[in-house]
This record gives structure tokens, sequence and C-alpha cells, in this order.
């Protein structure tokens, strides 16, 4: 298959197109800012393709193709967030100052230890945990490459399917336990266990992904760990940067089954340090088994010597009423796929459907595969009890020999397309179910946006009453209070006024008292005298000049 038509989305052949027909991603779409270009090649060998999840704190993982072996891998780009960014030719990684570079050298550092010891378990070859290939230094940092796994985890899973149930989330988190026990063994805590991080491959095999938080610890376990966590998957010592150790791990374990089996994140450690307000399993799931429901709760509590301090105590926890696992069947694969045998090794590969043979290579030993299917992968439950008709019959001699034949090949298109068509209808019916239930959600969110709206606007009106209201009491008591002014002042000015006339009318009463008052025996001599000052003023007018020697002496 030429490179140029190689798809970045799934690394399926999509021919010329720019948008594939295989999982239906575009190329000229921009991809996040911080990430590498599409078709960027690293190390003459990895081919980068479109970015798996979102850019975490630590790093950027992508989807790449192993041009020498010619087959999908996982890369991881060591690229913490807030340290650095990518230089002017969009591929070289740099500090952002120089005191951010002497903690991303150290990153780098503990980021190829990391790499060394997962390749490590990648020796043990245990199959819920994920494969490190190699890793290379390249621009400036680091890539660790890994397997890639085509399916969905486990966040994408409850969202398909809802909560699980106890068998079904018991089958999920066994096989990660044990494989974390392996890694504890080896010092090493995984520290970012969670629903997004575990993810189920086509073949129903639950796998620990993202080891970018992991850190490899003392016999002792060390206090001076860097703070990664996910919130409500985290406990308290990894928030604060206390002491850590497998029961670590345990508490994100506890938190991921929690969340199958009741749909629900448990609240950050942080916050049910002074207040725990987790609801108990028993309360949320009555029916729940009570071994289990204690083994979650103990798992989840917030001092770390309450919970089992090492996976095989907490296995024993969830497995002691002795029942059988289940076996999953319900889990269906996420893309319908045929297994093919490997001519060479003799190594069963899953090939999607639809994928030519002759551009597929053995995940094991990379030979073409080109042996016939052994058997098909069944795409949904309803598909699980068909029962395939055999191809296996005996040929009968002369004519015989052609109805035979015509008649095996008939039931086999006849089998093939009542399978077909029960797969398109059922699909056909999930996607009516979705759509339907997509517009039930919009409709909903309209209908609440609408009484949200609706009550902002009451509490509105109301409260402009209330300040329409308020605004009438503060006048109303204003005028009063001026009406009560102008009436005071009204007393004060008639209190003045009336004053005024009491004194005016005691002054003329006292005038009048005066001149009304009696004679007494000596002014008949002042009155004569009075009368003769007079007589003597008038003769002076007269004469025009007046001697004072004619008036009275008075």
């Amino acid at each position: 298959m030429e490179l140029d038509h190689l798809c970045m989305g799934c690394m399926g052949d999509k021919g010329a197109a720019h948008v594939c027909p295989l999982c239906g991603y575009n190329e000229t779409r921009a991809g996040p800012p911080a990430a590498l270009a599409l078709r960027t090649e690293l190390n003459q060998q990895y081919l980068v393709g479109r970015v798996l999840g979102s850019p975490g704190g630590f790093g950027i993982t992508y989807l790449a193709w192993d041009m020498s072996l010619a087959t999908p891998v996982a890369l991881k780009e060591y690229k913490p967030r807030g340290l650095v960014e990518r230089g002017s030719d969009r591929l070289t990684i740099v500090p952002q100052s120089q005191e951010d570079e002497e903690p991303f050298r150290e990153g780098l550092t503990q980021f190829r230890k990391e790499a060394q010891l997962l390749a490590q378990l990648a020796q043990l070859n245990h199959p819920n945990i994920v494969r490190v290939r190699s890793f290379f230094e390249a621009n400036g940092t680091g890539y660790m490459v890994m397997d890639y796994y085509r399916g969905m985890d486990l966040e994408q899973l409850r969202k398909q399917q809802g909560t699980l149930s106890p068998k079904t989330a018991l089958w999920l988190m066994l096989p990660i336990l044990r494989g974390l026990w392996e890694v504890h063994q080896l010092g090493v805590l995984h520290r970012d266990i969670k629903p997004a991080n575990i993810y189920i491959t086509e073949r129903k095999q639950p796998v620990l992904l993202d080891f970018g938080a992991g850190r490899i610890v003392s016999p002792g376990y060390s206090r001076g760990l860097t703070a990664i966590r996910t919130p409500g998957f985290a406990p308290y010592e990894q928030e604060v940067g206390g002491k850590q150790g497998p029961w670590t791990d345990i508490y994100a374990c506890g938190a991921t089954l929690y969340f199958l089996l009741s749909g629900r994140i448990p609240p950050p450690a942080s916050d049910r340090k002074g207040r725990d307000e987790l609801v108990p399993l028993e309360q949320l799931i009555p029916s729940l088994p009570p071994n289990l429901s204690d083994a979650v709760m103990q798992a989840l509590a917030v001092d770390w010597e309450k919970r089992p301090q090492d996976i095989k105590a907490f296995e024993a926890l969830l497995t002691r009423d002795g029942q059988p696992v289940s076996s999953m069947a319900t889990i269906p694969p996420t893309v319908a796929s045929i297994i093919v045998t490997c001519a060479q090794c003799n190594v069963t590969n899953s090939v999607p459907a639809g994928r030519s043979l002759t551009d597929t290579r053995c995940a094991q030993c990379a030979a073409p595969l080109s042996a016939p299917v052994t058997a098909p992968a069944p795409s949904s439950q309803s598909t699980q009890n068909v029962t395939q008709p055999s191809t296996s019959f005996s040929i009968p001699p002369g004519k015989g020999r052609a109805i035979a034949v015509a008649l095996a090949l008939l039931v086999l298109l006849l089998g093939v397309g009542v399978w077909a068509k029960g797969y398109l209808e059922e699909e056909r019916a999930k996607r009516i179910t979705a759509e339907q239930e997509l517009q039930r959600k919009a409709e909903e969110d309209k209908r609440k946006v609408a009484e949200l709206q609706e009550q902002r606007k009451a509490d509105e009106a109301k409260r402009l009453q209330e300040e329409r209201e308020q605004l009438a009491a503060q006048k109303a008591r204003l005028e009063e209070d001026r009406r009560a002014a102008a009436a005071a002042e009204r007393r004060q000015e008639e209190a003045a006024r009336r004053r005024e006339r009491e004194r005016l009318a005691a002054e003329e009463e006292e005038r009048h008292r005066v001149v009304t008052k009696p004679t007494t025996p000596s002014q008949p001599a002042e009155k004569h005298t009075d009368t003769l000052d007079s007589i003597t003023d008038m003769a002076c007018k007269l004469w025009g000049h007046c001697d004072s020697n004619f008036r009275s002496g008075k």
C-alpha cells in the first residue's frame, strides 16, 4: 500500500480520497495546535497520524505507522504542559524559560527510565498491560512506541451500555489487577488508573494503558512523588504529595469499580477529608453482593492505612464469595472483524472487515496475511447465537455434484444475506434510537433553557417591582418628613407672631396706662408751666427772637 493512500485516522487504505471511506477521517482538518503535523516522519521509521484522545499534562499520544513493519503503533511524545513549547520549525521541543530547562531534563530522564522499565514488563508479555516496543529521542524530547489497540475504553463502554453488572465489572477489573500486581512487583506505580485508561480490545481483552503518570518507587515507597492526579479517581495522598504505594492504585481501581457499577464519579478525595459525602454502594445498588460493596468502599477509604495494602489483598476481598466471573459475552466488539491465522507463525490476527489481506501483516512476525479466515467475529450480540452454515459436504457423482454445489452456495448466500439483513436492521434501529434519544435530550434541554429564561424574567420583574415599591416608600417618607417640617416651621412662625402681638399689646397697654394715669396734687403747677412755655414759644416765633429768660426753669 502506498503511503499517500494511508489514512492518518485509522491507518487503513483510503485511496486517493481526502475523507477516508473506512473511518470518515478528514486529513484537511486542523488538529490540536500543540501536536505534530500529520505525516511527520520520526526516527526514519514512524509516520505520525492523528492524536489519540486529548493531549495530556505530560505528553501527547499519536496513532502512527511503523514503516518498517507496516503496522499501526501508538507513539507517545514527552511534552509536559507549562514547561515547553514547539520551536519555529513546529517540531523541536524547547523549554519556555531557563528555569523550566532543568525540570524538563529531569522529567525526560524519568520518561526514559519508565520506558525502559515498561520494556521489561513487555518481556513478561502480560496480556493486560500495554507493551512498549521501543524508545528513541528526537526533536529535543523522547518518544515511547507502544502497541496500538482497536476498541473502546471503559468510559465509552459505560456510555454505550449504561451501568455494568457486578460480574461484568469484575470480569473487566480482575485481569487489570493481576497485571498491576506484576507492575508493583517491579516497584512501579501507575498513578492514573481511570476508565479512560482501560481499553477493551476487539478480542474483548481489557488492557491498562498510559503509564505516563507512573513513577518508580523504593521498596519503602516515597513521599516525594509529583502530584499527578485525576479528580475523583486519585486518592488523598496523591493530591497532597503524601506517602504513596500500591494502595494508591488500589484507590483508583476502587473508584473505577464505583463508577462502572453506579455511574457516579466519587467526590475528590480532598473534599472527603473533612466531610465525607461519598454515598455507599449498598445504598445506590441494594442488590449488589455485600462483599463487592464492602471491598469497593474499603478501597475508597480516605486514609491509606485503612485500604488493602496490596493487590492480592484487594482481589481477595472482591472474590471472597467464590462466585465465578462472567465471560463477558455481553460486550460486543467495537469494530466488525474477521480472525485470520498467520501461515508463518500460526498466530491469530484480528482484521477489520473489508480490509484487504494483501495489505495486512501479522502482528507477531509481520508476514503478509494470506491465509484463509478461520472464524468470523460476530459484530453484535444478536448474531452470537446464529449457527454458521457448514461448508463441508460430500459431493455426489454426476449431475448431483453440480446441484449440491449450487444448493450449498445458495444456502451459504442465504445465510449471509439473513445475517447481513439482521445486522443492518439492528444497526438502523440503534441509529434511530440514538437519534430519538438525542432529539429528546435536545428538546428537554430546550425546555429547561426556556424555563430558566422565564424564571429569570420573573425574578427580574419581581426585583424591579420590589425596587419600585422601595422607591415609592422612600418618596412617601420624604414627603411626610417635608410636610412635618413645614408644619413645624408654620407653628414656630405663628408662635413668634403671637409673642410679637402680645408684646405690642403689652406696650400699647403700658402707653395707655401712662396717658390715663390720675392727676396728682402737683400736676396743676406743671400744667401751668407747660402753658406758659407754649405761649412763650409762640411769641418767639412771631417776634423772631427768643429770650430764654421768659421760659420756665423746668
